[in-house]
């Protein structure tokens, strides 16, 4: 920890101007004001986020633990004032409270363990920004065969957090490691926390529902700063700007405006924002079939976008393996029209079908959203002092690197969405991936996934090292959705075995 000389330089204003107004009208320079906090801060939490649920796995050493008081004794001389308003200096018996300094500076972050410590790797300089806003998969769906309870431990994907805030509702498991290879994601996840634990639920709708923040930058330093880690603080303050017009902009920002520009080259832009807000699934249905899917599924849109590697990658989040995967098992056409046809007559866009509402509208509406948003669900998280909220730990890692650091037993679930999808048939490291599943999951433990095909090529690896599958929902043809996205061609659970 350092000082800063105010007299020096700019300070950048992490104390509030009022008082850096007032340090600067009284003080003569070169003056010197000492930010940091003491080393006998109570870093229990963070140790224990460390060790135990990080493994020690990221990091270049093993923090030493804070050394026992007990026996330790010291004399102070106290003055002591008497009720005559005399005052005498008496000698007491104290604690010797012996503090070992924490090994990262990770750990002088003592608000909250949610974020566990991790050093650059190379493969961090390829992201520059989160890749997901929001995420795409169903957690609805989720909950249906998950059977999560309050003794439960998950690992799921970071993505933008909005599943694993789910999970936190709608069962309050004891643990939530999110993780996730790039850092930015786990920098949105920390600020929804952070946000979570301060503001007010219609400050925090207008962050993450609306997208829209005038005073994000005030609220960033004044508010949410002292629940971030430095990374995360640091990444929004070069990024303060991400609330001024819409924050799901960003992130898959050509999808949103990639398909608004495709909607109003069509013409039917303003059928579209009809569309969220009719009240029936037949009407829905009817301006999809009549205006909507003409344009989207056309074949000028299916071969210039759609069937575009870049757009996939940089709108969509889809990877090269993945695009062959599904490519292996039909057309681009025949995938887009199996996941879109089926949404219409699912379910409304108005009042739950939120993924393709925001899509659509670029932004959430307090009836169609996800459940970290609504007042209900924002009042779950904070009950109980925060008690939810608690539960997350965050790790800028790879699953296997995460799980390799776990031991057996210390998860009963992991939700790996379809990262999977991302290698190629054959690769060495989904075979070390699943290993560790089944190493640390212990039978009767499940991990579920999805999947861009139907009979994804990595079902093999799974059954190879002892798990039981089933095929929660795969899609057969554009007459039925498997959830409320239908993203995916196929919806898996894997059971441990053996």
């Amino acid at each position: 920890m350092g000082c800063f000389c105010l007299g020096s330089f700019k300070c950048t204003p992490l104390l509030p101007k009022s008082l850096l107004f007032c340090l600067d009208s009284q003080l003569v320079s070169p003056y010197y004001v000492w930010l940091g906090c003491s080393r006998s801060v109570n870093v229990s939490a963070a140790l224990q986020a460390f060790e135990t649920d990080s493994g020690n796995s990221v990091g270049n050493y093993s923090p030493k633990p804070v050394a026992s008081t007990t026996g330790l004794k010291r004399v102070s001389s106290v003055i002591r004032l008497g009720e005559d308003g005399s005052d005498s200096e008496v000698d007491v018996d104290t604690q010797l409270e012996q503090v070992v300094p924490p090994s990262s500076a990770f750990h002088y972050h003592s608000q909250t363990p949610w974020r566990l410590p991790y050093y650059t790797h190379a493969v961090h300089n390829e992201f520059r920004t989160f890749i997901y806003a929001f995420t795409w998969e169903d957690p609805m769906e989720d909950m249906k065969y998950l059977g999560l309870t309050k003794d439960s431990s998950i690992l799921c994907i970071s993505s933008a957090g909005d599943n694993a805030l789910h999970y936190a509702i709608a069962a309050g498991p004891k643990r939530i490691h999110c993780v996730d290879m790039n850092p930015c994601q786990g920098h949105l996840v920390e600020l929804k926390l952070a946000a979570l634990r301060t503001l007010s639920h219609a400050t925090f709708f207008g962050m993450f529902g609306s997208g829209k923040l005038s005073d994000f930058e005030a609220l960033l330093d004044n508010d949410l700063s002292p629940w971030l880690s430095s990374a995360a603080y640091q990444f929004w303050r070069q990024n303060q700007c991400a609330f001024d017009k819409s924050f799901y902009r960003r992130g898959q920002v050509l999808m949103h405006l990639g398909l608004k520009w495709v909607l109003t080259l069509g013409g039917v832009l303003e059928d579209a924002k009809r569309m969220c807000n009719v009240d029936t699934i037949e009407e829905q249905d009817r301006i999809w079939r009549e205006k909507l899917r003409p344009v989207l599924l056309s074949n000028w849109f299916v071969k210039l976008v759609l069937d575009n590697p870049a757009f996939l990658w940089n709108a969509l989040g889809v990877p090269l393996a993945q695009r062959r995967a599904f490519l292996n098992e039909g057309s681009c056409y025949e995938f887009a029209r199996d996941t879109l046809d089926p949404i219409a007559s699912t379910a409304l866009l108005k009042t739950g079908a939120y993924h393709y509402l925001l899509c659509l509208l670029g932004r959430y509406t307090p009836s169609s959203c996800p459940a970290y948003l609504t007042r209900e669900g924002f009042d779950n998280l904070r009950k109980n002092n925060f008690e939810r909220l608690e539960s997350f730990r965050l790790h800028t890692e790879s699953i296997t690197n995460v799980l390799r650091g776990m031991q057996p037993g210390q998860l009963t679930h992991a939700v790996i969405m379809d990262h999977l999808d991302w290698f190629d048939p054959g690769a060495t490291e989904v075979e070390e991936e699943v290993a560790e599943l089944k190493r640390v999951l212990l039978p009767g433990s499940t991990v579920f996934w999805r999947s861009a095909a139907r009979n994804p090529w990595y079902c093999e690896v799974f059954e190879r090292n002892g798990f039981a599958l089933t095929p929660v929902g795969v899609r057969n043809g554009p007459e039925r959705a498997i959830d409320r996205v239908n993203m995916y061609a196929s919806f898996w659970k894997g059971t441990r075995v053996a």
